[in-house]
């Protein structure tokens, strides 16, 4: 909406006859042009920061606002604790009118629809959130924890953690720490090799999942505690160190807490322990041996991944309309409500193609970008889910390769085929498929 005010119009206050003539206020004259449908209003709010803070908040911000101040918002921009930057306008990708036969577990094509047209058994919208924000915890350990002597014992407390996993019943809440989920990424992002060594190790595969319910809120304090003596009992060292603090929590009462985060709109609470305060050693390890099938230089590898991720995402930013990023300031992956929708389409483009297109060899399909893989190692969060979706969706477990990248030009052959396969069925390029919002009108996918 248009708004505008005529600034020659005068008014007077109570007091206006004592006042000198030229101290009258001029009053704006507002008239309002409603220039945007409602659908592109609400489309404008949720991509706004704006959406992010709550009504009542806002409603007594707006309250300390001239006129002339309100006039000045725009719900296209937003300003961040440096600089000025504008909201992309993201292009909406062109309809196409072609044949469409059901694929596997697609009973409709990507295209046909602004949301997702299958449903995933994970919560992805929220699990992106908290795998992102594990790995900006993470970062600061990151130096650190790529020393070999440190990445041997990190991988011994993961083994000794998934045999406690396997030993007790799925029910029991077990707490790992930061060093341990941080391995354990690094295992998930290898689906077939996850299922295998777990089978080989545990008998089972070992569930995962960041996310914790309500119950496992109010357990969760409890739960670490039976951990560290759990670990403590069984391999004779000390687990994780707690502070006073914690001893302190651990008096309070578990059900008070749990009422009081009822009772306000906390959002959902990580599955492992952030407050890690486990002491390495920098000396080498003696009758080290590996178990798993992943290695050491996995791990560092992995590490690296999100300042990738966030470099190409920003370079992918910069190429659409909008004001260009200072690259001397911190860039955030943006996950809000749009964002994640145009994600999880994307992603949802990859799992038709890999459903289209049949793996004739492990690694052989279309190499993701990184906004593929956020979506893609979200949902391999959770192991058991991931595994029946794929055979659902696509016939059969789609491998991850842990990076995108081209290595040699047989690859670069290959990549840029795929590539043009994509852009023919979804008229995007794949590396800027992420930031195309999708035709919301009805298109026609039937067979003529």
């Amino acid at each position: 909406m248009k708004r505008s005010f005529d600034e020659t119009d005068q008014t007077t206050d109570d007091n206006s006859s004592t006042k000198p003539k030229e101290a009258r206020v001029n009053a704006p004259n507002i008239t309002w042009s409603h220039t945007w449908s409602f659908n592109e209003s609400r489309d404008a709010l949720s991509e706004s920061f704006f959406a992010n803070i709550p009504n009542e908040i806002l409603l007594r911000i707006f309250q300390l606002f001239s006129v002339r101040d309100l006039c000045s918002i725009s719900l296209r921009g937003y300003r961040t604790g440096c600089m000025q930057c504008a909201l992309p306008s993201y292009p909406v990708r062109p309809s196409k009118e072609q044949r469409f036969e059901s694929i596997a577990g697609f009973t409709e094509h990507p295209n046909s629809s602004a949301d997702m047209t299958i449903e995933l058994s994970v919560n992805i919208d929220t699990t992106a959130r908290e795998l992102v924000q594990l790995l900006e915890k993470t970062s600061k350990f990151q130096k650190q924890w790529q020393q070999s002597p440190i990445l041997k014992q990190m991988i011994t407390r993961y083994y000794r953690f998934m045999r406690l996993k396997a030993s007790h019943p799925t029910n029991i809440l077990l707490i790992p720490t930061m060093d341990i989920e941080i391995v354990w990424q690094t295992h998930l992002l290898r689906p077939e090799m996850y299922q295998a060594d777990c089978l080989r190790l545990f008998r089972r595969v070992i569930d995962h999942s960041l996310l914790i319910t309500d119950i496992q809120k109010m357990l969760k304090d409890q739960a670490f505690q039976d951990t560290c003596q759990l670990y403590e009992k069984t391999y004779g060292e000390q687990y994780c160190s707690l502070s006073a603090n914690d001893d302190k929590q651990e008096s309070a009462s578990n059900m008070s807490r749990f009422i009081s985060n009822m009772n306000r709109r906390s959002k959902p609470t990580y599955a492992y322990w952030d407050k890690t305060q486990c002491k390495f050693s920098t000396q080498p390890l003696k009758d080290y041996e590996n178990p798993f099938s992943f290695t050491e230089a996995d791990i560092i590898l992995d590490m690296s991944w999100l300042d990738s991720c966030k470099q190409f995402m920003r370079n992918a930013l910069d190429n659409t309309p909008g004001e260009a990023y200072d690259p001397d300031e911190c860039f955030d992956i943006d996950l809000g409500e749009g964002a994640m929708k145009r994600l999880t389409k994307s992603y949802e483009r990859f799992l038709y193609m890999a459903a289209k297109y049949p793996l004739e060899k492990s690694n052989d399909f279309v190499p993701p970008t990184y906004a593929i893989d956020i979506i893609w190692h979200s949902h391999m969060q959770e192991p058991l889910n991931y595994r029946a979706d794929c055979i659902r969706f696509v016939g059969y477990v789609v491998n991850h390769a842990p990076w995108p990248m081209i290595e040699d030009d047989i690859m670069k052959k290959t990549s840029d085929r795929s590539d043009d396969i994509w852009k023919n069925e979804f008229q995007a390029d794949i590396e800027t498929d992420h930031l195309y919002n999708t035709i919301k009108h009805y298109v026609n996918w039937e067979d003529e």
